[in-house]
């Protein structure tokens, strides 16, 4: 602040505290009045480009291009190539539009300046591309389908390396570029009719004219002659076909195949290279030019048939029966895919080497000499009798086994070490045959050891030519140790069985069976000689012993093994709903449900009932009427009542049938003696759950239910037969 007194002095001395602070000093004194304004501006943060799109434009200029980056402001300017551009508009501080202007072809550094004129700067960001080119003529117009016109193409925009292309995608050949508006070229082979004509310059743009070229139909090819004009059917022969018209992609045929290696000498000349054919006589030889025109010659070609082929001569001439002798066969008249047999069996690895000359592998064989075939693929053979002489395999021995023993189970992974061990060797150990047999060499062979008794025993290696080696007491059997229980976890578990249990001890063996007292799991599992995993099956309760039993015999008891817990009695608590018909569904909930248990509506039986632990779903079956007690009882004989249970909302249309009541299970034919029906229930030396009787008379079913406020049952005669459930 200026304050009276104050100099100039002390308003120079005046420090500005801050950069964009804006001071404000007015000076009033005797001389004059000043007006002092001073704003010191933050530094804006430089410009940066990250892309520039599109990024290649016509040099004319006019291409609209997006600017990205950062730090852009207000009054921003952009040139290209050092020229600036038009129509620049700051859309965002990282965005920017612009208009390139004209420039010269080739890349331009593009620039960004800001007001603050920091710039940024992308050598090379903008590709300025030559004018596309233009046809505007074709001289002359129109040429045989042959090809082969001389043509001038006018235009603008040619570049050097510019290609011309007459009608689809054949390429003129002999392209000469003579300025930027000139090209001379020779026109290809094509189709018939108007054709467009099309200039592509190196940077890809193109123009075309279309209809710029007419191909009129040129002469078809005419064929005169073959040279040689006849050669065996394996073709291969190269051939001169002389004639007029043909032209450049032509391609030849013999009869209804293709001649390969097909070379347009001139107009007159070709030459060609023939198929293979799988019969002999003559065939036509084609020309078809690329405009589809085609000359022929009938009979222009024969296949003559091959002549047999001869054995001369195998060296090696002998090698051992067992095959594998790497031999060469001479002889003539040798074709590719030409098979070799020796004494009837397929030597292996054949190749024709030459028409003279086959090398092959022969195969297994017994011993003496044999005839070696050569077969051609037409079937011609040619034969050397005695050609090759398989000398007798020298019978296998057995020096060692290793292991040499293991248990009588069988089992044991073993290698046998000897000598002349053949492919498909068999193996016997004791007699019996070895399975898994590998013969890895000559010398080593490995199996698996068949089960057997125990002792020493031989190991026969017997070859396909019947001759074998023994080792008289090459592998010893021990008999198996008798296996052990040492426990089994858990150790406990219901009488309805179906607990998983993991047994463990020594030496099981695969096979081994379990049995919990006198019954056997209802699975088990060997997992190792230590371990075996069964399943309980259902038992009485107490303590019953563990018995693991090998298929040799031997077992192992665990006395105090598994102890069988009696289920807790049932409960039922509920039913929903206390009452309805019979055919609906009521879910009964308590505790202790097992799987098994049976559910019964007063007298009758409910069928399939779906039974959890504290759940039953259950379906109501048919009743007489009225509230009847619901009973489950589990399959180890413990019984829950819920003695207002369901109430029948109508009594029943007809009379339970006999198979509907009594139920089944659980029940005692009993002659009365006694016309006092609780005389009788409690006479018996079982708990007593309901009573049955038929009335012969109307074939009606009464009940007597224990705990039911009503039953249609109240009094027997002492002659009466009583169903009794318990």
């Amino acid at each position: 602040m200026w304050r009276a007194g104050d100099t100039m002095a002390r308003m120079k001395s005046l420090t500005l505290l801050r950069a964009t602070s804006l001071l404000s000093i007015a000076l009033v004194g005797v001389v004059a009045l000043a007006l002092v304004t001073s704003r010191v501006a933050e530094a804006a943060p430089a410009a940066t480009i990250s892309s520039i799109a599109p990024a290649i434009g016509a040099s004319a200029g006019g291409t609209s291009i997006t600017i990205t980056g950062t730090g852009f402001v207000a009054g921003v300017t952009v040139s290209v190539g050092g020229v600036a551009a038009t129509g620049v508009t700051l859309v965002s501080a990282t965005s920017i539009t612009a208009t390139t202007p004209a420039g010269a072809p080739g890349a331009a550094t593009v620039t960004v300046r800001n007001a603050d004129l920091h710039a940024a700067n992308v050598g090379g960001g903008f590709t300025y591309q030559h004018p596309a080119p233009t046809v505007t003529s074709v001289a002359p117009g129109t040429g045989t389908s042959a090809g082969g016109t001389a043509i001038t193409v006018t235009g603008t925009g040619f570049r050097a390396g510019a290609t011309v292309r007459v009608g689809g995608i054949a390429q003129a050949t002999s392209v000469v570029l003579v300025d930027a508006t000139t090209i001379t070229a020779v026109t290809p082979a094509g189709l018939v009719g108007a054709n467009a004509v099309t200039v592509t310059n190196p940077d890809a743009q193109s123009a075309t004219l279309a209809g710029g070229f007419t191909y009129t139909a040129a002469a078809a090819p005419t064929i005169t002659s073959v040279a040689p004009a006849a050669a065996s059917v394996a073709g291969g022969t190269v051939i001169t076909i002389t004639g007029t018209g043909f032209v450049s992609g032509a391609t030849v045929s013999l009869g209804a195949l293709a001649a390969t290696s097909v070379t347009i000498v001139n107009n007159t000349t070709i030459t060609a290279t023939t198929p293979a054919q799988t019969s002999s006589g003559a065939v036509t030889v084609g020309v078809a030019n690329p405009d589809t025109q085609s000359g022929s010659l009938a009979s222009g070609y024969t296949y003559n048939p091959l002549a047999a082929p001869t054995v001369t001569s195998v060296a090696p001439a002998t090698g051992p029966a067992a095959g594998g002798t790497s031999i060469t066969i001479t002889g003539t008249g040798f074709v590719t895919g030409a098979s070799v047999s020796i004494g009837g069996g397929a030597a292996t690895n054949v190749v024709v080497v030459t028409a003279t000359s086959i090398t092959a592998v022969t195969p297994q064989r017994a011993a003496g000499s044999a005839a070696v075939s050569v077969t051609n693929n037409d079937t011609q053979t040619g034969t050397l009798l005695a050609g090759f002489t398989a000398t007798a395999n020298a019978a296998p021995t057995v020096s060692s086994v290793t292991p040499n023993t293991g248990t009588t189970s069988g089992g044991t992974s073993i290698s046998i070490a000897g000598t002349g061990f053949l492919p498909n060797a068999v193996v016997l150990i004791g007699g019996t045959p070895a399975t898994q047999v590998s013969v890895v060499s000559a010398t080593v062979i490995t199996a698996t050891a068949p089960a057997n008794a125990a002792g020493a025993v031989s190991v026969t290696v017997t070859n396909y030519d019947g001759l074998s080696g023994t080792n008289a007491t090459g592998y010893t059997y021990k008999a198996n140790a008798a296996p052990t229980v040492t426990a089994a976890a858990p150790a406990t578990g219901p009488l309805a069985g179906g607990t998983s249990v993991t047994i463990t001890g020594t030496g099981f063996a695969p096979g081994a069976l379990v049995r919990f007292g006198n019954n056997y799991a209802t699975s088990s599992t060997v997992a190792g000689t230590t371990a075996i995993l069964a399943t309980t099956p259902a038992g009485l309760a107490g303590v019953t012993p563990i018995v693991v039993t090998n298929p040799d015999g031997q077992s192992a008891v665990l006395a105090t093994g598994f102890t069988y817990s009696a289920n807790a009695a049932p409960t039922i608590t509920a039913i929903s709903p206390t009452k309805g018909t019979s055919g609906m569904v009521a879910t009964i909930t308590g505790t202790g449900f097992v799987t098994g248990a049976t559910v019964m509506f007063g007298a009758f039986t409910a069928s399939n009932p779906v039974v959890n632990t504290t759940s039953i779903l259950v379906t109501v079956p048919s009743n007489v009427g009225g509230t009847v007690p619901v009973i489950v009882t589990n399959p180890d004989g413990q019984v829950a009542i819920l003695s207002t249970g369901f109430g029948y909302e109508a009594f029943g249309t007809g009379s339970p049938n006999v198979a509907e009541a009594p139920p089944a299970g659980g029940v005692v034919f009993v002659q009365s003696g006694t016309n006092d029906l609780q005389a009788l229930l409690a006479a018996q030396s079982f708990k007593v759950l309901a009573a049955f009787w038929m009335d012969t008379a109307t074939q009606v079913w009464k009940a007597y239910v224990v705990g039911a406020p009503t039953n249609s049952l109240t009094t027997v005669k002492s002659t009466d037969i009583v169903v009794l459930r318990r």
